[in-house]
């Protein structure tokens, strides 16, 4: 199966469909569809679960507070794989990835960290050149209740 097919048919006409690109929002990524016969769109994760991911974690709190933010994003183990996204418009890169920052606690056998993590985009000028290094910043705390093992 090629990528511009899915195995997955149209929820609405049960037709085939036909790959579009990459959609994202603020905290998911997606594989956009569109069905061939009725032109519906289908978005399907692209991001696992955090729970179905680390099948050590039996709860997860996930807090994340953006430089220009005032309330904390949340999260727990039922959110996709946290894609956090830029709020500078003029940023060239999607965000940041906390499952990264997840696999590497659960190697070190910690429960709690907190932590800075800075955007890794720059400022594009209106042509697409390099201007500056993103400033956006995100402040991330991450507690973690691993599952007994037998």
């Amino acid at each position: 199966m090629s990528k511009s097919q899915s195995k997955e048919l149209c929820s609405k006409c049960g037709g085939e469909l036909e790959y579009v690109g990459l959609y994202q929002d603020r905290y998911h990524r997606f594989d956009e569809y569109r069905c061939v016969s009725c032109k519906w769109p289908v978005h399907i994760d692209r991001d696992p679960r955090i729970k179905d991911e680390f099948p050590e974690i039996e709860r997860v709190s996930i807090e994340v507070l953006r430089k220009d933010a005032k309330v904390p994003s949340k999260f727990d183990e039922d959110s996709h794989d946290v894609l956090l996204c830029c709020s500078n418009m003029r940023c060239n890169h999607p965000g940041i990835l906390i499952g990264l920052t997840l696999g590497e606690m659960l190697s070190k056998n910690e429960t709690h960290r907190k932590y800075w993590e800075f955007c890794n985009g720059a400022d594009l000028t209106p042509t697409g050149k390099i201007r500056t290094r993103c400033d956006q910043s995100f402040e991330v705390t991450i507690d973690i209740v691993l599952k007994e093992q037998p």
